[in-house]
């Protein structure tokens, strides 16, 4: 409720703006933690953008260097993995009579 003064209509409402302007939120402080958190927002895209951006780069590095050599590296081991195979042929030829031979031996 509120006090009229019959004499003088001025104050009342000189103090009904002034006690308005008192209960009324200022927008300064609610824009400005808007606007921190929307800083903080930008800042935490700007890290996933430039962390997405190191991963492409190193995937890019990846398919251009890294799998060249091992494509090399393969074909090299798989000249090796043929010479340990001829290699081997002659002692699978070996094998079976040598075993025959070891048995009686082990026997003494």
């Amino acid at each position: 409720m509120l006090l009229v003064d019959a004499d003088g209509p001025e104050p009342v409402r000189s103090g009904a703006r002034e006690l308005a302007l008192f209960l009324t939120p200022e927008p300064g402080a609610e824009a400005k933690e808007v606007e921190e958190t929307i800083e903080g927002m930008l800042l935490r895209l700007e890290e996933f953008c430039s962390l997405a951006d190191m991963i492409r780069s190193d995937t890019s590095q990846i398919l251009e260097e890294s799998i060249p050599l091992l494509k090399a590296k393969v074909t090299e081991m798989r000249g090796v993995y043929a010479k340990v195979d001829q290699l081997e042929s002659p002692q699978r030829s070996l094998l079976p009579p040598l075993s025959c031979s070891d048995a009686p031996a082990s026997l003494l």
